[in-house]
C-alpha cells in the first residue's frame, strides 16, 4: 500500500510576528508623516525668518571662535567667515537643522516614554551642532589650503557624514532608549 502524502497545514504567522510587522509599519509610516511636516514647517516657515538668519549668523561666529583656537585668523561679517584668502557662506543646508530634523522625526516615531524622547532631541541637536562647527571651520580650511577639494568635502565627504551622524545617533540614542530602566 502507498501511503499518501499528507497535507500540510497552512502556516500561521506567529502572533508576535504580525505585531512586530505593525510596529515597524507604525515606525515608518509615523517618521515619514513627522519628516514631512517638519520639513514643510522648516522650508515653508522658519527658514524664511529672521531667527533663522540668526541662526546662520551664530554658526558662522561660533565657526569663526573655532577657527580662531587653532591660530586661523578669519573675520566674520554676518553669515560670511573670511580666512586667508577664501571664505565660507553659512546659508540654508549649511546648517545642522535638516539632520536634525530628521533625527527628531526618527526619535519622535519610536514608541518610548517623553522623556528619553527629549533627552535624545536635546542631545543630538548639541552633537549635530557641534559637528557643524567643525564642518564650517573645516571647509574654510580646505578652501584655504587646497580650495581643488572645497568641492568635494562639501558635497561629498560632509554631506555624506551628516547623514550617517545622523544615522549613529539614532541608532545610538536607540539602543539607551530601549534598554530597561534602573530601579
Amino acid at each position: 500500500m502507498d501511503a499518501a502524502p499528507e497535507k500540510a497545514a497552512p502556516e500561521k504567522a506567529a502572533p508576535g510576528k504580525s505585531r512586530g510587522r505593525a510596529s515597524v509599519l507604525r515606525f515608518g509610516v509615523g517618521f515619514l508623516i513627522l519628516c514631512g511636516l517638519l520639513m514643510v514647517a522648516f522650508y515653508g516657515w522658519f527658514s524664511h525668518t529672521a531667527a533663522f538668519t540668526r541662526y546662520l549668523e551664530l554658526n558662522a561666529h561660533l565657526a569663526g571662535a573655532a577657527l580662531e583656537m587653532t591660530g586661523t585668523e578669519v573675520t566674520v561679517d554676518g553669515i560670511l567667515v573670511h580666512g586667508p584668502g577664501f571664505s565660507v557662506e553659512v546659508r540654508r543646508g549649511c546648517d545642522a537643522l535638516q539632520p536634525l530634523l530628521l533625527l527628531a522625526s526618527g526619535i519622535l516615531a519610536f514608541p518610548v516614554s517623553f522623556s528619553r524622547r527629549v533627552a535624545g532631541i536635546l542631545v543630538g541637536a548639541v552633537v549635530l551642532q557641534v559637528l557643524n562647527v567643525v564642518r564650517v571651520a573645516s571647509l574654510l580650511l580646505v578652501g584655504v589650503h587646497a580650495p581643488d577639494a572645497f568641492q568635494e568635502a562639501h558635497v561629498e565627504v560632509w554631506q555624506v557624514g551628516f547623514l550617517v551622524a545622523t544615522l549613529v545617533l539614532w541608532l545610538v540614542w536607540l539602543q539607551w532608549a530601549t534598554r530597561p530602566a534602573r530601579g
